[in-house]
């Protein structure tokens, strides 16, 4: 191989950008972080930005190569209508909202794409002769769907292909639980599947049906795998479910064992995997579940139901993680750490009737009962419910413990007449037993639909517990009287309001009474001094309001471990609160309402030094008092989004508009105004030791206000009036 001088190296180098005319590099030479187009290749080969960037559009038919590409971290990034036959970015690795490749005519490999971490939706679609997507292989985290659709040449369904081929690397990706949202195909080949798991699976997979001990040891199949297994009969034992292990290794959809004689699970499905459901009902002699030891999750339903499983640790169903389907057992022994890895059932959640008890059906016999464990605390992994839950008429079963860490249900919720063997289940909770009272938080914290229909109920002769019973109640506290005497119904609130003179002392007496308020916190007019001993007691998950609190309120550290408020942060003619730093309010990332401080003296410069986004509006106003001086809020430079308006006024010692200068979006008007003048205005162009006006101009161009028509009040003082915005 001929050597290349290093002079000619770096002339092969320019050379990209030599070709490209003044207007091409203007195109494509933006700030760091903005939003670029690319429509020809000479714009391609001249693009330099490798740092982050708001969104990349390349389209046009002139594209064919984008090798000249480094691009690293790209929020939105589309490649679409190009040329480019075969795809490789290998420097890529992040896409932070979505990625599409659509409607290139000519792409037939994305063979490289070096990305490791999508948070959003990666599209791949009409692309006409697309083959080979082994480019996506390399992905860690997909945090959003995968939709490939309308390829017509992509996907061809042949099985034994390598990882590379068709749409293999789907599976491959979903198998290592790669993908967190949904995976959509449709209209690729003809032949290629609509779901991920007929991916590279033969055509061949049947539905089989055995009824009998010797149909199961003589019946023949086409290939290892089948589509749908259904086995059942009376004669049906171990040594037949050990035969069609022998033959079968892999079922796509269902498994049922229904009306057998078999005693285990072990020898079957430790030796048949199933990919769907697994049903497993009348089944009176099957009492070992061990070959379901190496499951880690379900891939549709999980039904146990007239079945005897004694659902034992450390095997069983303790590795199980994620449930894609319903989860439903009846007439079963559940234990303490039956399910002890469950996080999430996609499906319906429904235990019931889990006091085992069989014989003879016509009474001759009295039967057997297996108790079930009192309190399946052992559950408590269990996070998400995306049906309804219905945990009733379990005899052993004292406590909802197993309930108390939900944090979605999606359907109607049912709990009743459980305990009848051991104790009806508590309404309020004890020291070894949760009662029905956590739904009062479940309630309180949104995870329980508003639109659900509850039935609660401890026994069949109870009444049904009143919803509103279990809503966590608001208070109102107005003085020191009141708050020493408070003695609330239980440790969460919906709402607190305390008004009048209540002191530190008060507010100590209030924090040993609650630990949660899951709306909205209110002090008006107090005479608290310290947030300490309230704030970092009692945590809010709401707004927090502190209104006319004029003499007293010096220390906010009680506020240090915030790094959200879930609501809006006012605090309104609360002159002295400090906003010293590193503690008070400078740990809080995002505000998800409006933020309004007015007539607060020490408003300073790392007051909301992590600040990064504001749900509604940021309301800045009258922070001054004579006397005391506020520094400007240069040290706000985290704060880049917006959602409402910005209010901006009357602040005197205020004259710069550093705070603002990292913005990236704001989503309403803008008013600033009457700033600076016990200080020295703001200026209309920056210098070297202070951002003006200026700043708001080339924020405009920027793209950074996204309401159609925003409102832009500007001045510096009332004697030289309005600036308007294009004449900076």
């Amino acid at each position: 191989m001929k050597k290349i001088t290093k002079q000619a190296l770096l002339l092969l180098l320019a050379m990209p950008f030599w070709a490209c005319s003044t207007d091409d590099l203007e195109t494509v030479e933006r700030i760091q972080g903005g939003d670029f187009v690319l429509t020809t290749q000479q714009q391609v080969n001249a693009f330099t930005s490798s740092a982050d960037i708001a969104s990349l559009t390349i389209t046009g038919s002139d594209i064919a190569d984008l090798s000249a590409l480094c691009i690293e971290r790209v929020n939105r990034l589309r490649i679409v209508g190009t040329s480019v036959q075969e795809l490789d970015l290998p420097s890529l690795t992040t896409i932070t909202e979505e990625i599409t490749i659509s409607d290139n005519p000519q792409l037939e490999r994305i063979s490289d794409l070096g990305l490791k971490f999508v948070n959003g939706v990666f599209t791949i679609s009409g692309n006409q002769v697309l083959t080979e997507i082994k480019g996506i292989l390399g992905l860690k985290v997909l945090q959003g769907d995968l939709v490939v659709t309308d390829n017509p040449a992509l996907g061809e369904n042949l099985p034994l292909q390598p990882d590379e081929f068709g749409l293999n690397p789907i599976k491959v990706l979903s198998n290592d639980q790669v993908i967190e949202g949904e995976v959509i195909l449709m209209n690729n080949h003809p032949d290629a599947a609509t779901d991920v798991s007929w991916i590279g699976v033969s055509a061949v997979a049947l539905d089989y049906t055995i009824t009998s001990k010797q149909e199961a040891l003589t019946f023949p199949i086409a290939g290892d795998s089948a589509r749908r297994l259904v086995i059942t009969g009376n004669d049906i034992d171990d040594e037949a479910l050990a035969a069609i292990a022998g033959k079968i290794t892999r079922v796509i959809d269902t498994i049922r064992v229904e009306n057998t004689v078999a005693t285990t699970t072990y020898g079957f499905f430790d030796k048949v995997k199933c990919e769907g459901s697994v049903v497993l009902r009348n089944n009176l002699n099957m009492t070992n579940p061990n070959g379901f030891s190496a499951y880690t999750s379900i891939g549709g339903d999980l039904v146990v139901d007239n079945t005897p499983l004694d659902m034992w640790n450390p095997d069983a169903f303790t590795n199980i993680v994620d449930i894609e389907g319903d989860l439903l057992l009846n007439r079963t022994v559940t234990r303490n750490y039956s399910f002890m890895s469950l996080v999430h059932v996609g499906g319906d959640f429904k235990v019931t009737n889990c006091q085992y008890v069989w014989g003879v059906p016509d009474g001759s016999e009295p039967g057997v009962s297996w108790g079930c464990d009192e309190a399946l605390d052992g559950w408590s992994q269990l996070r998400t419910i995306g049906g309804d839950l219905d945990f009733s008429d379990n005899a052993y079963t004292t406590s909802l413990s197993l309930f108390e860490n939900l944090a979605s249900v999606g359907g109607n919720v049912t709990v009743m007449d459980n305990g009848s063997q051991r104790g009806w289940i508590p309404l309020e909770s004890t020291d070894t037993k949760k009662g029905f009272d956590i739904f009062k938080k479940l309630l309180g914290a949104g995870v329980i639909g508003e639109d659900a229909t509850l039935k609660l109920r401890r026994s069949p002769d109870e009444d049904f517990i009143d919803f509103d019973d279990l809503s966590a109640p608001s208070y109102t506290i107005n003085g020191q009287d009141e708050a020493m005497a408070f003695d609330p119904a239980g440790k969460i609130a919906n709402d607190l309001t305390i008004t009048g003179g209540v002191t530190d002392e008060g507010f100590v007496h209030i924090a040993s009474k609650l630990t949660t308020v899951k709306g909205t916190i209110t002090l008006d007019g107090t005479q608290m001094s310290s947030t300490m001993g309230f704030f970092d007691v009692v945590s809010c998950e709401g707004s927090i309001i502190l209104r006319n609190n004029e003499v007293y309120m010096i220390n906010p550290n009680g506020f240090k471990a915030y790094t959200e408020i879930g609501g809006d942060l006012i605090i309104e003619n609360s002159p002295w609160i400090t906003f010293w730093s590193p503690d008070a309010f400078s740990n809080v990332t995002r505000v998800k309402g409006d933020l309004i401080v007015k007539k607060a003296v020490r408003l300073t410069s790392d007051a909301f030094a992590n600040l990064e986004q504001v749900d509604g509006d940021l309301i800045l106003s009258d922070n001054w008092l004579n006397g005391w001086v506020c520094s400007n809020y240069n040290d706000w430079k985290k704060l880049s989004v917006v959602k409402g308006n910005i209010v901006f006024t009357d602040q005197a010692d205020i004259n710069d508009l550093g705070c603002f200068a990292h913005l990236t979006e704001v989503g309403g008007d803008i008013t600033i105004s009457g700033n600076g003048w016990n200080q020295g205005y703001i200026p209309l162009v920056s210098t070297d030791v202070q951002t003006g006006f200026d700043l708001i101009k080339r924020l405009k161009d920027n793209g950074v206000f996204k309401k159609s028509g925003a409102v832009f009040t500007l001045s510096r003082s009332p004697e030289e009036g309005n600036i308007n915005v294009d004449d900076l």
